[in-house]
């Protein structure tokens, strides 16, 4: 929500001198709605690309439960 926020505010800086009253019934109201409605809609799209993370205890004890890696050679000490 922080990162969607930012962007609203960001567009809406960025147009704000283009914001225009040409009709009637135009708000900024209205304006800034449509801004933040598109937004909304960039980020849904953006989480949908992306897998999901898993998370949560399960995850946390078998991620602990891996053996520790063996210790990499390193080329610096192998020769001295």
């Amino acid at each position: 929500a922080e990162d969607v926020a930012q962007e609203v505010f960001q567009a809406a800086a960025a147009g704000l001198a283009g914001f225009r009253k040409a009709n009637p019934g135009d708000t900024f109201r209205g304006w800034l709605y449509g801004i933040t409605r598109f937004k909304l809609l960039d980020h849904a799209r953006r989480c949908q690309a992306q897998p999901r993370a898993v998370g949560g205890s399960d995850v946390l004890r078998r991620i602990q439960n891996l053996p520790e890696p063996e210790p990499a050679d390193d080329p610096e000490t192998a020769g001295a």
